[in-house]
């Protein structure tokens, strides 16, 4: 945060849930749903830029701290059809998947607000059919 304060870049927040990951596990086993993990978390550390931060969370969703609102838009085109195992490109996990994204821009009313707010723009991804991003206000 601090870099991004300090040269005026735009600070984002991308939290990105897998959509039906539970259904995954339930259709494929649990194995199968770890691979989609395994893929899903080394294609996102390969659409970072200096600065940017992915992490998940155990249950939950993954998210970004990101200089610019970029991130989840990068993500979007391996989520849906993952690549094969070539090129240094993380192994394909067996199935395909898709993911849902809600982005919030730093606006100077604290962290807690810009989590509430992705997380409001990642739900109303959900509600909206998912396999999208929805921007926050």
């Amino acid at each position: 945060m601090r870099i991004a304060f300090r040269d005026g870049t735009r600070l984002s927040l991308a939290l990105i849930d897998l959509d039906h990951f539970k259904a995954i596990n339930d259709r494929y086993g649990h194995a199968r749903g770890d691979a989609v993990l395994r893929h899903f978390a080394a294609a996102g550390r390969r659409q970072l830029r200096g600065g940017d931060i992915f992490a998940g969370s155990a249950g939950r969703n993954s998210s970004c701290c990101c200089r610019g609102p970029a991130f989840a838009r990068r993500c979007m085109p391996w989520a849906p059809s993952p690549p094969g195992g070539t090129g240094g490109r993380p192994r394909r996990p067996g199935c395909a998947y898709t993911m849902s994204a809600g982005v919030a821009e730093y606006c100077g009313n604290g962290v807690e607000d810009l989590f509430e707010r992705a997380d409001r723009a990642l739900y109303s991804a959900k509600r909206l059919g998912r396999d999208r991003i929805e921007q926050a206000p």
